[in-house]
């Protein structure tokens, strides 16, 4: 599984730190960016992550140290292997936790199920492998419930040793100093009146507090943890994604957790059994009040799914706190109906967490942040299940309710009608199980189509379309089809399979953002014409937009003072995901009534090379064809100018259409820099003083490559709240970027 995907995300940048600590004895990883550490686990290029200079320009990584010290000893054996293998020992007694943490309150057989449903689930069993600080914080939680479960010993040097251990949390990652804090309460509270072990299990905790706060003032001169994410800056930190975050970890087909692992569900019933029993309501409320204001931090962060990660990867460290809710939920529901349900969800919860590592290659376990699953698209086939399924990683809540509402109702369906059926028929609990599953299956079908009926069919179509496109030309295919009133069929022509294929969007008059009026959809490399409808003549200004990937870079534009249907030719030269149509303005989009994009031209699929995943896009000047691809996220695109991080490689293609020169003009920041700057066949080193500009020019070949790589490099850059009076800026920006081409 690891050689197959390799180490990714934020991974190599823990594993650099923990060289770092090795080789150099310090976490200034500037050096070990220079002299490529890295090479061994993360072939290429690999920038800094740091968003704030330390004292005297020292660079220090935005990630935490306290993960690559624990991952030392193993590291300094066997590399990042070992480094890896000790995180699977962390998983392993976590896990191991779990079972005796369930096997205190249940026989053998449920801790096992138990154990089951926590550590062969995702999201627990797929980051055993992964180089995160999730895993080992999940550890100590697992240790304080057990410790809360079972008598406290006398002896004050145990207490000291498990305060010692809970105070690695905030050394982990910052967002963990918040279950220190109430977990420690919470054992405290467990071992009153014992005042001396109550002393013995804070002190530790205290100190480590002083050396966490005092390390950033040591390192940033701040005692502010947040001094090293430069204060939080782009963070958009707000109650009001509280909801939508919530809803998201619970419920999203990409990264939420009750669509991979439904098993979970059987907390909520456990804890409703728990709240029953006075001696288990205890617990119950000491894991409400962790788990409470862990999920209300967490989700408080726009991006509540963590960015490029594994589904649910920040409710891993709270999940063995919910094995006693399962266990009780497995002991408690005896009936067959219950038994056959719990079992259908373990099963499910299982077979998916089996389905993604068998097939590393399919990368399932990551998604694109597009509103669709990649599990679900693998095994939905014809089926529009994404479209029936919520997403929340749009902010607009209200239009994902309809569809987490269906499936949970039909889940009360399913287990009513179960109960009532195994009632008359006397049925076991495997016949229960398969009878669950069958009903909650058929229910959600059935009322996604009655309560979705205009997502569902044209969802349908769509879907075909876009598949269709998607291979067209592979050699090994024809097209067959039948004319529109019946008879023969025929082998299909390029002008009538484009003319079959033509995506009709559906427009949402309902939407309350104007920017995303379509449901996402797929188009390959090629060139389409957009039609976009008005109910009547225009007399606003602004546009009708085709936009990529969340991002708002705008592919292509029609002027809203245009022709009724506005025709726009659309020029691709990759395949895009996650496009959408918006309009720069709710007035503008109240008066589009329709829109279509009809194929004029595609690629054969065989030629459409794989450049990777495009972050982002934006249109060059007004030439059709001309684009600037963002390969990675080191550019902040903004819609006048792009700002390349400092100390960061940008990689960049450029789609010069038919254009005969291609300029890659540079703009330095507010502090002296040297910036590499290679595009196409040509590199340049740039020595650029404070505000200087140049340019690279390069002239594009008839017959040559469609796509121009070009990457920027700069060695530092300033931050604007430290030189530009009144600024709140506090990302390190290196220089800008642009591309002008000339015929």
């Amino acid at each position: 599984m690891k050689q197959t995907q390799g180490f990714g995300g934020d991974e190599p940048h823990y594993l650099v730190l923990t060289h770092s600590l090795l080789v150099d004895q310090d976490i200034q990883i500037e050096n070990n960016h220079q002299n490529r550490d890295y090479w061994g686990f993360h072939p290429g290029e690999l920038p800094m992550h740091y968003l704030a200079r330390g004292r005297e320009g020292v660079i220090y990584s935005i990630h935490a140290p306290g993960l690559p010290a624990l991952l030392l000893p193993a590291y300094a054996v066997a590399g990042h292997w070992g480094a890896l293998a000790l995180v699977g020992l962390m998983a392993a007694l976590a896990a191991l936790a779990v079972f005796d943490l369930a096997a205190i309150i249940a026989s053998p057989p449920i801790a096992l199920a138990t154990w089951a449903a926590v550590a062969l689930t995702v999201p627990f069993g797929l980051q055993s492998w992964l180089v995160f600080p999730e895993m080992p914080a999940a550890l100590l939680m697992a240790w304080a419930a057990l410790w809360i479960w079972r008598d406290p010993p006398e002896r004050m040097w145990v207490w000291v040793a498990r305060g010692a251990a809970l105070s690695l949390l905030p050394w982990l990652h910052m967002k963990f100093s918040l279950l220190l804090f109430v977990a420690g309460l919470w054992l405290a509270f467990r071992l009153l009146p014992r005042v001396r072990l109550v002393v013995a299990l804070l002190a530790p905790i205290g100190v480590s507090g002083v050396l966490w706060l005092g390390s950033f003032y040591v390192m940033y001169g701040d005692v502010n943890p947040t001094v090293a994410y430069g204060y939080s800056q782009g963070a958009e930190l707000d109650w009001v994604n509280v909801p939508r975050g919530l809803l998201g970890l619970s419920f999203d087909q990409e990264y939420g957790l009750l669509p991979y692992s439904p098993i979970f569900a059987a907390s909520l019933v456990g804890a409703w059994l728990m709240a029953r029993r006075r001696e288990m309501r205890g617990y119950l409320i000491g894991v409400l009040l962790v788990i409470g204001p862990f999920l209300a931090s967490t989700t408080n962060y726009y991006m509540w799914w963590g960015g490029g990660s594994v589904p649910a990867r920040f409710v891993v460290p709270i999940l063995p706190l919910l094995a006693p809710m399962i266990a009780v939920a497995f002991r408690e529901l005896r009936s067959p109906a219950a038994r056959g349900a719990l079992g259908a969800a373990l099963a499910y919860s299982v077979v998916v967490f089996v389905t993604v590592v068998a097939r590393p290659g399919a990368m399932l376990m990551y998604n694109d942040r597009d509103g669709t699953g990649r599990l679900v698209e693998t095994l939905q086939a014809g089926v529009p299940l994404t479209a029936t399924l919520p997403s929340f990683i749009d902010p607009d809540i209200l239009v994902q309710l309809p569809m987490t509402t269906v499936w949970l109702a039909a889940a009360v369906f399913a287990a009513i009608a179960t109960r009532l059926v195994v009632r008359r028929t006397g049925s076991g609990a495997y016949v229960s199980a398969v009878l669950a599953a069958l009903l909650f299956g058929g229910a959600g079908t059935v009322l996604a189509a009655v309560a979705l009926p205009d997502t569902v069919p044209d969802a349908t179509v769509r879907g075909g379309r876009q598949r269709l496109l998607a291979a067209y030309a592979d050699p090994r295919l024809d097209v067959f089809g039948y004319a529109a009133g019946g008879g023969r069929g025929h082998w299909l022509s390029d002008a009538e399979l484009f003319e079959r294929t033509t995506l009709e969007l559906q427009v949402d008059a309902e939407s309350t953002d104007p920017g995303r009026l379509t449901q996402p959809f797929d188009l390959p490399a090629g060139r389409y014409d957009l039609l976009v409808w008005f109910a009547e003549r225009q007399m606003v200004d602004g546009h009708v937009f085709v936009s990529y990937d969340r991002t708002a870079g705008v592919v292509a534009r029609a002027h809203g003072r245009a022709t009724n249907p506005a025709v726009v030719p659309v020029d691709l030269p990759v395949d895009l995901r996650s496009l959408r149509i918006g309009a720069t303005s709710a007035e503008l989009a109240r008066t589009v009534t329709a829109v279509a994009l009809v194929p004029r031209e595609l690629a054969p699929s065989a030629q459409r090379g794989d450049v990777g995943r495009v972050r982002a896009v934006k249109p060059i000047g007004e030439r059709v064809g001309a684009y600037m691809l963002f390969m990675d996220l080191n550019t902040f695109v903004e819609s006048e100018t792009n700002w390349v991080q400092g100390a960061h490689v940008s990689e960049l293609l450029i789609s010069p259409a038919d254009a005969a020169t291609m300029r890659v003009r540079i703009r330095n920041g507010g502090a002296d820099n040297r910036i590499v700057v290679t595009a196409g066949e040509q590199t340049q080193t740039l020595v650029l003083a404070a505000w200087e500009t140049s340019e690279v020019v390069v002239a594009v070949v008839d017959g040559g490559p469609g796509l121009i790589p070009v990457s920027v490099a700069p060695d530092g850059g300033f931050v604007p709240a430290e030189v530009e009076p009144g600024s709140t800026d506090r990302r390190l920006l290196g220089c800008t970027v642009t591309v002008e081409l000339d015929s």
